[in-house]
């Protein structure tokens, strides 16, 4: 849990030192660094869940006889484990961490899809009209002409 909070982390610092540049590109390392913090909490809750697999049915005694099943009643129900709140809520953040990552990855790729869209028509716009089009348009041109001295009105 501790890992994925410092992804996390990193993942907001790196998202407001670098918003200026293509956000598309950012929301991308974002998703992936989110991804792999869900990974890391699935890894966490997976070492759990081994190491009380481990401790419950492979662990021997000194007498060959498993860890807690030779055990006395009282002292198997004295020693009960519950999990609490904390169980609940490492499955919560797993699923609250794929949730942003998945709308990340959307938004960014349509980021992505708005640039590449306004660069064609860009493309296109300078394809299909000559200079003087584009300079005529424009409201603020005035024609420079060399050799000339300038006037102010």
């Amino acid at each position: 849990m501790i890992l994925a909070l410092f992804f996390c982390s990193v993942v907001f610092i790196f998202g407001v030192c670098v918003w200026k540049y293509e956000h598309h590109c950012i929301g991308i390392f974002a998703c992936i660094f989110i991804v792999f913090t869900a990974f890391m909490i699935c890894l966490a809750m997976t070492a759990f869940h081994a190491m009380e697999f481990i401790e419950t049915n492979t662990v021997k005694e000194a007498g060959g006889m498993y860890y807690q099943k030779n055990w006395p009643l009282y002292i198997k129900h004295a020693s009960t484990r519950s999990y609490g709140v904390c169980y609940a809520m490492t499955w919560t953040a797993m699923a609250l961490c794929l949730i942003p990552a998945f709308l990340f990855g959307l938004v960014s790729f349509q980021f992505k899809a708005e640039h590449y869209n306004r660069l064609r028509d860009n493309y296109d716009y300078h394809q299909t009209s000559d200079i003087s089009t584009i300079m005529k348009s424009s409201t603020n041109y005035s024609p420079v002409t060399f050799g000339s001295s300038l006037s102010v009105n």
